[in-house]
C-alpha cells in the first residue's frame, strides 16, 4: 500500500490501482502540455475521460484531482454523460511519475511532460506580470513541440521512440 498527501487529505493506493490508472490514461486519457500565450507559462494537465461516473469518482477518491461532468446536451439524448478526471501542474507530474512504469502508449509523452515540468524554470512571483524571459519561453516551447510531435496522428508512439 502506498500513501500520498494531497492538501490535507491522505490518499492510499496499491500498485494494482496505479497500473489500472495507467491503463485508463493510455486508453481513455491524455497528457496535455502547452504554453499560455503572452506570459509563456507552461501548463500541464493529465486527464482521463469516461462515461462511468462510479469509475471516475473512484479515480478522484483514490488519486485526488478534479472531476468534471461534460455537458452533452447538444449531441443528442441517447448519449451518456461524460466525465473528466484531471490533475494539473505538480499534481499531474506526481501522477505521471506513479504511472510511467506501467504506461505503454503514452510512456514517451509522460516522460516529456515530467522533464518539461521539472526543467521549466518558474518565473518568480513578483515578476510574473513581465512574462518569462525569451530563453525560458524558447526552452518551454521546445518541450511543447516535442509533445505535439509525439501526439501526431498516424504515427504510433512505440515506433517513434524517445
Amino acid at each position: 500500500m502506498r500513501f500520498g498527501l494531497r492538501g490535507h487529505k491522505i490518499l492510499s493506493y496499491t500498485d494494482l490501482d496505479i497500473a489500472y490508472l495507467a491503463g485508463m490514461l493510455d486508453g481513455d486519457g491524455s497528457i496535455d502540455l502547452r504554453l499560455k500565450k503572452g506570459a509563456g507559462t507552461l501548463q500541464l494537465r493529465a486527464q482521463v475521460y469516461n462515461t462511468d461516473q462510479n469509475l471516475m469518482e473512484w479515480l478522484q477518491l483514490t488519486f485526488g484531482g478534479n472531476l468534471h461532468q461534460v455537458s452533452r446536451e447538444n449531441i443528442g439524448h441517447h448519449w451518456r454523460a461524460e466525465w473528466t478526471w484531471y490533475n494539473g501542474g505538480q499534481p499531474a507530474v506526481d501522477i505521471l511519475k506513479l504511472v510511467e512504469p506501467y504506461l505503454i502508449v503514452k510512456k514517451v509523452r509522460a516522460g516529456i511532460a515530467i522533464e518539461a515540468w521539472e526543467k521549466r524554470q518558474p518565473t518568480p512571483r513578483g515578476q510574473r506580470h513581465l512574462g518569462a524571459p525569451s530563453n525560458v519561453v524558447e526552452l518551454r516551447q521546445g518541450y511543447v513541440d516535442r509533445m505535439r510531435e509525439h501526439n501526431a496522428k498516424g504515427i504510433p508512439a512505440l515506433e517513434k521512440g524517445a
